[in-house]
């Protein structure tokens, strides 16, 4: 018995084996069992073996995909090194002959080569000190490796139910969304959608409206983007079949006319909020409002009247309030833990050249400004996580927008650039900064933008890197006087960190996502935990036009448009 079993898995081995090649001979003799007789018999070593014989072509190499991929990037690198030369060093008369007609600067050339050297240095630099900083000591518990670690699986919940975990003796991993999750929130799943879901009508061909509601509504089964509007026919059909809506309107009128439509996505330039704002509320619709509100406070209110007053929903989309991140910041804050807060900083920066020379941003009419853009969000966040208005304007400092051929529409009192510092209650300080043109370092190393809340307390600090954007990627650092500093990242609602036990959310949902899914709520009548407010609201358009009052470029224009329910 045991012989037969030996000789089994010999016969086994030898069946497996790939068939060896012969050096000197294009042909090979393999023994190979027949299959013809009794399986028994087989396994019992009773097999007939027969000499077969195999013709190999006579091929001594085969080349591999790798060598031809390199002998490409070998021939490309010496092509592109000759045109560089050609480029470089040929005449004028030569290069014109050869039919090239258009080649870029020649002092271009002296540059690359130079700006090369420097940026490889430069990288290597960055890469050592990157690498040195963030090299614990060997003590560190971060040095500590668990070869036998393993890792959830985020196809199946072990990811969510993971990092929810109310272990008290857990620690789980620092991560950020990895690039599988982000693919899918960039690529969201699409549950079925109930019979009656809510439909939703855009005002404008907009640009925000895929990240800020098309994409985050494929995966909320209670949403459809039913229809969109815009003063060029052609722009809106475009746009709908980009973006599979089925309806097209040739105007705002008409799409607010529709009465299969049950909300109002309002993403129009800031000057235009107020009036098709109101409309959309006369028409009986729900209205989600880009930021900001409007150009003034009186508008703010007048429209959150009128919403109450018909009993619709009106929201001012500050998406980043409805991120676990920010909410989990709010309640470290909260908590006491690092005690009184004496100073909340919020920046809000773009790198120069992020915006064209005449982007709406720009355009006083149309209730243009760094402030009215950008600035909205930091005012927003510091009154938000100090839960207070400011009492007084400590100092306002801008910079002004210069267009390039001065046109009407780009007056000269639209900032690029404020700094603003407030006293809030409590004898609380606070600063806004926000920045359109942040310029490059060295007048030629572009910068990151720059989106950070900061928060000392007594008894530490708490800050919150990405604030705006956290869906991908953030960062909460919080650094206590006495004992050890530590980070927190904060993607769904676990209810261990006292922030939202229970709450509806995904680790690839992104900070539109779960805006959509509290409006949604709001509208069906359902409890929700956070929420952008009427006096929220007001008051933060309030504290922007204070701002301007101050630095003297004064507000933007008030609407021209008169409600019918205010006449």
């Amino acid at each position: 018995m045991a012989h037969n079993a030996v000789h089994y898995h010999n016969e086994l081995r030898r069946r497996r084996a790939p068939p060896s090649r012969q050096p000197s001979s294009t042909s090979a003799t393999i023994p190979l069992t027949d299959t013809s007789s009794n399986g028994d018999a087989n396994v019992h070593g009773n097999q007939q073996e027969r000499d077969i014989q195999v013709q190999w072509p006579p091929v001594e190499h085969q080349s591999r995909a790798s060598e031809f991929y390199g002998f490409v990037a070998w021939t490309s690198t010496y092509l592109a090194f000759v045109i560089y030369l050609l480029w470089a060093f040929l005449p004028d008369e030569y290069i014109i002959w050869l039919g090239v007609t258009w080649y870029p600067n020649r002092e271009w050339a002296i540059l690359i080569p130079g700006w090369s050297i420097m940026t490889v240095l430069f990288t290597y630099f960055c890469y050592f000190a990157l690498a040195f900083a963030r090299t614990p000591p060997f003590d560190h518990i971060n040095s500590v490796t668990d070869g036998y670690a393993m890792l959830p699986d985020p196809q199946n919940g072990a990811y969510n139910a993971y990092i929810t975990s109310t272990e008290p003796n857990a620690i789980p991993e620092l991560y950020d969304i990895p690039l599988g999750m982000v693919n899918r929130s960039l690529n969201p799943p699409r549950p079925p959608r109930v019979e009656q879901p809510l439909r939703f009508g855009i005002l404008g061909a907009a640009a925000i409206a895929p990240n800020a509601l098309i994409r985050p509504a494929l995966s909320h089964p209670e949403v459809l983007v039913y229809a969109v509007a815009a003063r060029d026919i052609q722009k809106a059909q475009t746009y709908a079949t980009k973006h599979h809506i089925p309806k097209v309107h040739s105007n705002y009128e008409e799409l607010l006319a529709d009465k299969d439509i049950d909300v109002i996505y309002n993403p129009l330039p800031n000057g235009l909020h107020y009036e098709w704002t109101m409309k959309a509320l006369e028409a009986g619709k729900h209205v989600l409002l880009e930021k900001p509100a409007a150009n003034t406070a009186e508008e703010v209110r007048a429209m959150f009247d009128l919403a109450e007053k018909k009993g619709l929903v009106l929201l001012e989309a500050f998406h980043y309030r409805f991120h676990p991140a920010i909410q989990r910041l709010k309640a470290i804050v909260d908590s006491g833990e690092l005690g009184k807060i004496k100073q909340v900083e919020a920046t809000m920066s773009l790198p120069k050249g992020h915006l064209s020379a005449d982007n709406i941003r720009y355009n006083y009419s149309l209730g243009g400004g760094c402030l009215m853009d950008m600035g909205c969000y930091p005012m927003n966040c510091v009154r938000y996580l100090t839960s207070s208005n400011p009492a007084s304007i400590l100092d306002v400092s801008h910079e002004l927008f210069q267009p390039p051929n001065s046109p009407s529409d780009y007056a000269s009192n639209v900032d690029k650039k404020t700094v603003a510092s407030f006293v809030m209650p409590n004898d609380v300080t606070a600063k806004i900064t926000c920045n359109f043109e942040d310029p490059p370092r060295l007048g030629f190393i572009p910068r990151l933008p720059v989106l950070n809340v900061a928060i000392e307390c007594e008894g530490g600090k708490a800050d919150l890197y990405n604030f705006i954007g956290p869906s991908w990627f953030h960062t909460i650092t919080v650094t206590p006087r006495s004992g050890r500093a530590r980070k927190e990242k904060a993607y769904i609602f676990s209810g261990s960190d006292g922030v939202g036990g229970g709450q509806r959310g995904e680790v690839w949902w992104e900070t539109y996502r779960y805006q959509l899914e509290a409006f949604v709520d709001r509208v069906k009548g359902r409890e929700v935990r956070t929420w952008v407010d009427k006096e929220d609201s007001v008051a933060n358009m309030d504290w922007i036009e204070k701002v301007y009052a101050v630095s003297g470029l004064g507000s933007r224009p008030k609407s021209t448009y008169v409600s019918t329910t205010q006449t």
